[in-house]
């Protein structure tokens, strides 16, 4: 990846060749930055690193509206986005979606978000049980295998 990187001052912007091996993820902003920063412990890494849960529910007598608003806020909590919110859920996150069932599998979160969506849960009507199934994985083309050490480019 080429970066211009402008300093400010009367130099010309200079030209940076950014090596990143290993992506699991790109997302970019146009927005301008002042800062470039590598961070180890970023909100971004917790679906890499953390135990994975299925959220199972039943009893659900939950408004749509309502459940699906604390999906989301729980979910903007953890990450300081929302949107991440559909990598998660069993269905679309929309009022036809999964919020409407009774009873079903909400989704499989990382343990950060089950847990906050869970205590969020707790005086709703809706009865929640998580399941931990194990550390996240991704799949080679050959096989399951875990992540490996990672960092946020910012």
């Amino acid at each position: 990846m080429n970066i211009s990187v402008s300093m400010h001052d009367e130099s010309p912007p200079e030209i940076w060749e950014v090596s990143c091996l290993g992506v699991v993820e790109e997302s970019i902003s146009s927005v301008g930055e002042e800062i470039l920063t590598v961070l180890s412990e970023s909100p971004l890494l917790i679906p890499y690193r953390e135990i994975e849960v299925d959220l199972m529910f039943s009893e659900n007598s939950c408004k749509p509206e309502s459940l699906l608003g604390i999906l989301f806020s729980s979910c903007f909590d953890v990450f300081g986005k929302s949107e991440y919110l559909a990598r998660f859920l069993n269905q679309k996150p929309t009022v036809n979606g999964i919020v409407t069932s009774k009873f079903g599998t909400l989704g499989r979160f990382p343990k950060p978000l089950a847990d906050r969506i869970t205590e969020a849960l707790a005086s709703q009507p809706i009865r929640v049980n998580p399941i931990e199934v194990g550390p996240p994985k991704y799949w080679t083309g050959t096989e399951f295998i875990g992540y490996p050490s990672l960092s946020v480019l910012s």
